[in-house]
């Protein structure tokens, strides 16, 4: 049975900074908290995305060879043609 993080000393800082940066991010847009990096918002094209690790670090297009493998699916009501039935 996993203890509940509550009973390991050592994962109370982190999960008290997850909390902080969500309420941050909630209220803002951005998980600003002291020692967390700036974040920019996601597009396609960089893909930035914040890295929670021991560290926190925003990083681009993470994965982004798999993250490629998707962009030649094709999307959109054309490869759909089921959701042009009108009941």
């Amino acid at each position: 049975m996993v203890p509940h993080v509550a009973a390991d000393p050592e994962a109370e800082a982190p999960c008290q900074r997850m909390l902080d940066s969500w309420v941050a991010f909630a209220r803002t847009g951005q998980p600003a908290r002291e020692g967390t990096p700036s974040c920019t918002p996601y597009t396609a094209t960089d893909r930035a995305t914040m890295e929670i690790e021991r560290t926190w670090a925003l990083v681009r297009a993470p994965l982004g060879r798999e993250c490629a493998a998707w962009d030649d699916v094709p999307t959109g009501p054309a490869s759909r043609p089921w959701s042009r039935i009108v009941a």
